[in-house]
């Protein structure tokens, strides 16, 4: 297929080429921009939008790292700083941006435009008996969800005292945006061009007008979604010419800012560089505080300049990655939800879905043993019954063009096509604990018909909006404080683009024989299709160097035979059944890292804290208290196995769980209460990853 011709592309909400016709379009998307941005500023309630791009020529150049008594309330009022300097911020926490090269060729010296800068975001919440600002760790936890493109601040925010539960309530932990995701800047943003006044000149950002004109840009181009690659009969067609012109669009956008631009430094690579920069101006503030305020003697002293990590699906990626580049950095890493990195790299991902169809029908068959507790079910069901019941139900919906309603809260119509309830039932595959009985009301809604039911009970609710939009008129909620309106999709889809070695550039037959391939393997090759086309015809060629994966072992990737041998053992965690992340895959990588833990916890859903078990979060909190792996060999298959301590329609309760050990003597059952608050707070993590409205890895 031909590339996308420049004068077809829309900048600021024009079409450039085409003659003005009688009725001035421009005025009209200008007065509708407008209103948009009205919108957009009393939805925010000044909640930080400009905070992406609040650099400028006369912003202060950064200063000294330290440790600052004032209090901020948003990203943008911290100056970025070479050295880290951690201001009070929201909930007891502290925040910093930290100031990197946007290139490492290109050191942080001299002008702007000859040595662009990144500026990382970083949120850091202290361990107990840290508040004051004493004895902070010497190797702080840094922790990344996934995506590409999730927010690691909004995860520890949300997630942190959880995770300082299970890894243990010393633990400092950071949280950190990638580059060009949230709070660190330059964003990914393909819609936002500078405007015409500024002359398009290579360091400036564009303006605040610019940043909302190209949201309302990115709203129109997201409600036009055409919907899976079968859901019609040209919808391969069209979601091939979509992702083509997004592909052109970011290429004009890359075409402005050249060497400078973001779009070629966001591989998952220099991302590891960035946390090794974070690793060394920890210990750098840390050495320049004042002895006889911070004691030398500091929780996990011993690993003081290696990097502490947790990581999660694409954050497993990142960690694998890391370890691959720093082998000697490495202190303490659990990845879990592993992702295969020889087959990340290439331009559909084939082997991800191995185990997808195992944990659909793991649905029907809880559904059936929670009888009428699944809203599904009907008096005599079997499983199969439950089957052919869901089969029918898609197959009505996949026939009407779709389900329409007035949604109460804002009087505004919405359409629920087949494409929507299919990406949410995959979806629901990742935390079967808690959205299998949500698919199973929604399932019986539209089965019922009781459309006013769906509409007013569920379309609302965060576990389905991932699968909706960014810009359903459902979701009337507001971001919290301090947090910018970012698109999280727009950052997915240039970094994993980023990362391929391989680029999708096929033509309508062979992405044709590929999707047929794909579902030969799995019934979820629509979804999974659709997810991966968002990197057709990508052509901006990242500045970094590339991955160092490949499944055909060539001579710039890790041999498949060699073994990196890290400073200490890496802990690797999988569920038995994972929709995206296959055990297989899981098993291939950690047989790359010399004396790696193995962990496969028997369970079904996307990583560990799908999940919640006993086993588990023991394994975890030894390794992160004391550098321990479970015995075991990857080569004989005779890893550590955990059993888990809930089922979908049977979650964990500690209360019912504390029961089953009758009458323990009194320190017993204070150990026993300490292990079943370890457990809650694995669910807090669980419930996080079922409500972020992210679409991922």
């Amino acid at each position: 297929m031909p590339s996308l011709p420049l004068e077809d592309v829309k900048i600021d909400g024009r079409e450039t080429g085409k003659a003005k016709s009688p009725v001035d379009h421009f005025q009209i998307r200008t007065a509708i921009a407008a209103f948009f941005c009205l919108w957009v500023l009393i939805w925010t309630q000044g909640l930080g939008l400009w905070q992406r791009w609040s650099y400028s020529e006369s912003a202060p150049e950064p200063q000294g790292g330290g440790f600052s008594k004032s209090f901020v309330e948003a990203f943008n009022d911290i100056t970025p700083s070479e050295k880290l300097e951690w201001h009070r911020c929201s909930e007891g926490n502290f925040c910093a941006r930290l100031t990197v090269p946007m290139d490492y060729k290109r050191p942080l010296s001299g002008s702007r435009r000859r040595h662009p800068k990144v500026h990382i975001a970083m949120v850091l919440i202290p361990g107990a008996n840290h508040t004051s600002g004493e004895h902070f760790s010497a190797s702080p936890v840094l922790v990344n969800p996934g995506g590409p493109g999730g927010s690691g601040i909004d995860f520890a925010r949300r997630s942190a005292k959880s995770l300082q539960a299970l890894f243990g309530e010393d633990q400092d932990i950071i949280g950190f945006d990638p580059r060009g995701v949230g709070e660190t800047t330059p964003g990914v943003d393909c819609f936002s061009f500078p405007s015409q006044k500024a002359g398009r000149i290579a360091s400036e950002p564009p303006s605040e007008q610019d940043i909302l004109h190209g949201r309302f840009n990115s709203m129109l181009f997201d409600i036009s979604n055409p919907g899976l690659v079968n859901s019609s009969g040209n919808s391969l067609e069209s979601l091939d010419v979509r992702w083509r012109a997004m592909s052109g669009l970011c290429t004009h956008k890359d075409d402005i800012y050249g060497e400078n631009s973001i779009l070629r430094h966001l591989s998952t690579p220099v991302v590891s560089r960035d946390m090794l920069s974070i690793v060394e101006a920890w210990d750098e503030w840390i050495e320049a505080s004042p002895r006889e305020k911070y004691p030398l003697e500091r929780p996990y002293s011993h690993l003081k300049g290696q990097l502490s990590y947790w990581g999660g699906s694409y954050g497993s990626l990142l960690g694998e990655t890391f370890a691959a580049i720093y082998p000697d950095r490495v202190g303490r890493m659990v990845l879990d939800a592993i992702v295969n990195a020889d087959y990340y790299v290439t331009p559909i991902w084939v082997d991800a879905l191995t185990d997808a169809e195992n944990v659909l029908q793991s649905f029907f068959r809880y559904c059936h043993l929670a009888e009428s507790s699944c809203a599904i079910y009907r008096s005599g069901d079997r499983s199969e019954d439950i089957r052919i019941r869901y089969s029918a139900i898609m197959d009505r919906l996949k026939a009407q063009t779709g389900v329409a309603a007035i949604y109460p809260r804002t009087h505004q119509p919405v359409v629920v096509t087949y494409s929507h309830i299919r990406q949410f039932i995959f979806l629901a595959l990742y935390q079967p604990i808690r959205l299998f009985p949500l698919a199973a009301e929604v399932l019986d809604a539209l089965y019922r018909e009781e459309h006013s039911k769906l509409f007013n009970d569920y379309i609302s609710l965060p576990e389905l909006q991932a699968s909706l939009g960014r810009f359903c008129p459902c979701d009337d909620s507001v971001p919290a404080q301090g947090m910018n309106v970012y698109s999280h999709w727009e950052a997915n889809m240039a970094i994993k683009c980023s990362d391929k070695r391989y680029i999708l550039n096929e033509t309508i037959p062979n992405l044709t024989t590929l999707f047929e391939l794909l579902s030969t393997n799995t019934s979820w090759g629509d979804v999974w299709m659709t997810w991966q086309l968002g990197c057709d015809g990508w052509n901006i060629q990242s500045a970094d160097p590339p991955l160092p994966w490949d499944p055909d072992d060539y001579s710039f990737s890790i041999p498949h035979d060699r073994q990196v041998n890290t400073t200490n053992p890496i802990l690797f965690l999988s569920s038995s059944y994972d929709p995206v992340c296959a055990i297989e895959g899981a098993v291939k990588m950690a047989r790359r890292f010399a004396g790696a833990g193995f962990v496969e916890q028997k369970s079904i859903g996307h990583g560990t804290f799908s999940t919640a078990s006993r086993c588990t979060t023991d394994v975890v909190r030894r390794y992160f208290k004391h550098l321990e792996v479970p015995d075991g060999s990857l080569e004989d298959r005779t890893w550590k196995t955990c059993e888990p301590d809930e089922w979908p329609w049977k979650p964990f309760q500690k209360q019912d769980w504390m029961q089953q050990f009758s009458g323990p003597r009194s320190e017993e059952r204070e150990d026993l209460e300490a292990v079943g608050a370890r457990m809650e707070a694995s669910k807090g993590i669980q419930e996080f990853l079922a409500r972020r409205k992210t679409v991922g890895y």
